[in-house]
């Protein structure tokens, strides 16, 4: 039975793999099994898969031959239009190789004797000596029979010369080569077999190049002697190097350095050091640059009277104990950028007396050893206008010191003392730190800057208007300001001072005569009150009066304070107690606070008051039996121990 069955199963089985499309499981292993139908299906969908594969290779394969057939194209077009190309210039090699030789190719052509029409520039002629000559004149040119060639209508030649070949602006090749610049050492050239228009290169020189001229005024520096005629001139291009001129680095160099100044031209040194004095720069508008001058003797080293000349990297040293100032500028409009100088021998490091003169930047800072400036603007003769100082370094011991000028300024830096001298006006500075003392005796403005010295303004006996100090300026631990009178017409602010500890604040200002429409501004004071009676004067005896004041623009505030000791006498009549400094005139009379203990009475309230005009102060205390003034006896009787306070606030003139 079970064979039976098995076999039932098998015809089942076989029957669907014949008809049906799918995967039959049978008795046997590698389950399931794809039946014809199935199998079929699969091969048509690979078929049909094949097909569009081959549809797009196709495709592919046709745009392929399209682009080789394009790139053919273009070869062959890019092909041919070079051969056109190669044909031109084959073409003009052509014409060339004509013209060289009808122009260079010599050809023996006639005899002079005989006559001939000359066609071309290579047709020579043959002399009755020789001799072969060519024709200089337009062609076609006829040649009469027994013509004597003669210069300059025809040129004597000679066959394989390179006399004929032409050179631009110079002539034929065979002159070129001669005029080819050649090296030499001076003295060589100097006894060399030159030609006029020859160049050579001096190797003492720093290979300066010089060219052999007929005449001229030789000096021995730019324009050079080489024989009894002809010089040896600098060719330059507007700019010249001390060593052309013979400076040596290291060595003494004033006269040739002061002839490359004297040529009119830019000058350089290229950075080296020369040692020199005594030079002059007068050419206006020009420069001298990268260059350092060690002070060689005694006197100016450089004095400037170009105008508008510009030295830039360029350093004067006079360390070296040599007497007299180092740079000295008379011309206007004189720029010194990135430069120095530095002298420890009495003198300045710069004197610049100048309209306009402008000091920007240091290469080193300009130092005048064991002077107190380094910088001198201006001259005590005649008014100096405009000059400018940007981001100046000098040493501490050398400043800027302002003489009768006007308009200048100092704008960021670093420098030592620094004087506005009295005749000086609108002086302006910011930004800088002022390593020494500031004495500012003509007008000026300052902001934002520091001071390790002491402040000065005004110099007590001139008057200087339109000061103005403003409060951005911080003066260091051990400072003083010191506040002059006969300053009118000011804004000074010097209260933020207080802050730095150790700064010292002397006002000399405050209730001169000449304290006039000033906007002033200090940081609290101490002052002594005067302590007069009406009749009979009082005395303090062992009591105490003081008095503290600050100013703030236009007005003065006072705090003042009487104690009465055991000796103290109060006199007779009303009291009155000087102030540091006067009511404004044609003011309201200006009323303070004030208070009085007595001893017999307690304590009594009341005003003080300072009429306009004076710097009289006094007091009205309590309620009095009689309006009154405060005196010995108001409002009450005054004893050891007793004290009268008093705070106001007044314009000042």
């Amino acid at each position: 039975m079970a064979k039976f069955v098995d076999a039932q199963r098998d015809a089942d089985d076989l029957a669907k793999l014949v008809n049906e499309d799918a995967e039959v499981t049978t008795r046997y292993g590698d389950n399931p099994k794809r039946s014809w139908k199935f199998l079929e299906g699969e091969f048509d969908a690979l078929l049909a898969g094949f097909s569009v594969q081959g549809d797009a290779a196709i495709d592919a394969i046709n745009a392929d031959v399209v682009t080789v057939d394009n790139a053919k194209d273009s070869a062959l077009t890019s092909i041919n239009s070079n051969k056109v190309i190669v044909q031109q210039a084959a073409d003009s090699v052509d014409v060339l190789v004509d013209k060289l030789t009808e122009n260079y190719n010599l050809t023996p052509a006639f005899d002079f004797v005989d006559g001939f029409t000359i066609q071309t520039r290579n047709q020579a002629g043959k002399d009755a000596d020789g001799n072969y000559w060519i024709y200089n004149g337009a062609l076609p040119f006829e040649v009469n029979a027994g013509t004597v060639p003669s210069e300059p209508d025809y040129k004597q030649v000679t066959f394989n010369s390179s006399e004929l070949v032409s050179y631009t602006e110079n002539g034929d090749v065979d002159s070129a080569l001669r005029r080819r610049a050649g090296y030499y050492a001076l003295a060589d050239a100097q006894i060399a077999n030159l030609d006029i228009g020859q160049y050579v290169v001096l190797t003492d020189r720093a290979n300066a190049l010089f060219k052999v001229e007929q005449g001229g005024v030789a000096n021995g520096f730019n324009i050079i002697s080489i024989n009894v005629s002809d010089t040896l001139v600098l060719q330059h291009d507007g700019e010249v190097f001390v060593g052309w001129l013979g400076a040596l680095a290291g060595q003494e160099s004033s006269s040739e350095i002061q002839a490359a100044l004297d040529m009119g031209v830019d000058v350089t040194g290229n950075g080296n050091t020369y040692l020199a004095t005594g030079l002059s720069h007068a050419t206006a508008l020009k420069s001298l640059k990268d260059i350092t001058i060690v002070k060689s003797g005694n006197g100016v080293v450089l004095t400037s009277t170009g105008r508008a000349s510009t030295y830039e990297n360029v350093l004067i040293d006079g360390l070296n104990t040599l007497t007299g100032d180092n740079w000295v500028i008379t011309a206007d409009n004189v720029t010194l950028s990135n430069s120095g100088s530095r002298t420890d021998g009495g003198g300045l490091a710069v004197r610049a007396e100048g309209n306009r003169t402008k000091i920007i930047g240091s290469k080193e800072a300009y130092e005048s050893v064991g002077q107190d400036y380094s910088i001198q603007i201006g001259n005590s003769s005649t008014t100096t206008l405009y000059s400018k100082l940007t981001n100046v370094d000098c040493q501490t011991g050398g400043g800027v010191n302002f003489i009768n000028h006007g308009t200048g300024s100092i704008i960021g830096g670093q420098i030592g003392k620094t004087t506005v001298q009295v005749g000086s006006f609108s002086i302006y500075m910011t930004g800088v730190r002022f390593n020494g003392n500031l004495e500012l005796f003509g007008s000026s403005s300052l902001s934002c800057s520091s001071i390790t010295g002491d402040l000065t303004l005004a110099n007590g006996t001139d008057v200087v208007s339109g000061m103005c100090i403003a409060p951005t300026v911080i003066l260091q631990s051990g400072s003083s300001a010191i506040v002059n009178e006969n300053i009118r017409e000011s804004s000074i602010h010097l209260s933020q001072i207080s802050s730095v500890g150790g700064v010292v604040v002397i006002d000399n200002l405050t209730g001169s005569a000449n304290d006039i429409d000033n906007s002033v501004f200090l940081p609290s004071l101490p002052f002594a009150p005067v302590w007069t009676a009406e009749t009979t004067a009082p005395s303090l005896g062992d009591g105490t009066l003081t008095g503290n004041y600050t100013r703030s623009g236009k007005f003065t505030r006072v705090d003042m304070q009487l104690t009465l000791g055991s000796t103290t006498t109060t006199g007779s009549g009303d009291w009155t107690f000087q102030m540091i400094s006067q009511a404004k005139p044609a003011s309201n009379d200006s009323i303070g606070s004030a208070l009085g203990l007595i001893s017999t009475s307690g304590f009594n309230n009341g005003v003080c008051l300072i009429s306009q005009g004076t710097s009289n102060l006094r007091f009205v205390l309590g309620s009095q039996p009689a309006p009154g003034y405060a005196r010995n006896n108001r409002p009450a009787v005054w004893g050891n121990g007793d004290y009268l306070k008093a705070s106001i606030t007044y314009p000042t003139r």
